[in-house]
């Protein structure tokens, strides 16, 4: 679902984890992308399927998850105008509290959250966010909401309540596509 939403030629901010990475060979039909990533795992893979530029962002290793922070991190979230921002998330809390599970990449996910002109958000409810919940954003600002079919009925009064329209489906997921910001 999510590679529909990437045309040709936009540069996409592609965040950590499994489901994001699960992304990337869908990318390949994508002419001339500029895709920007802090997690090596997905710079490795993005080498064998992205037409286009992959952007390492980071100078400073979170060694155990493999990703990078740091102010290389911010100087490429400036420099470029990121088209699409896809990130993995909880479940939203009660107020449309966008979180990660990364608490020392908040702040340059932020400011992701705030540049790009589409976010894309994927639903994932077996993301573990312990600790302190680091908040991004707030649903209000996604463009498109992915779910598996799975957890689909469970949030569809909140995504209905928050002015979030089904785009498409297939048997495994729903794009809600928020009408707000997308114009449907």
């Amino acid at each position: 679902h999510c590679a529909r939403l990437v045309s040709d030629h936009e540069t996409i901010f592609l965040g950590h984890g499994e489901t994001c990475r699960r992304i990337i060979p869908f990318l390949c039909q994508k002419k001339r992308l500029r895709v920007i990533v802090n997690d090596l795992k997905h710079a490795l893979l993005a080498e064998q399927y992205i037409d286009g530029d992959i952007i390492v962002a980071g100078d400073e290793l979170i060694r155990t998850e493999s990703l990078l922070s740091g102010k290389a991190f911010d100087d490429v979230i400036h420099r470029f105008a990121i088209n699409h921002y896809i990130l993995e998330t909880n479940v939203p809390e009660a107020n449309g509290g966008v979180m990660t599970n990364q608490p020392l990449l908040t702040s340059h996910y932020q400011r992701c959250f705030d540049k790009a002109q589409h976010i894309t958000a994927i639903l994932n409810p077996a993301l573990e966010i312990t600790g302190s919940v680091s908040v991004l954003g707030n649903i209000s600002q996604i463009t498109n909401l992915i779910t598996c079919r799975f957890i689909n009925e469970q949030y569809q009064q909140l995504l209905s309540d928050a002015d979030f329209n089904i785009r498409y489906s297939n048997n495994e997921c729903f794009t809600w596509s928020n009408s707000n910001l997308s114009g449907e």
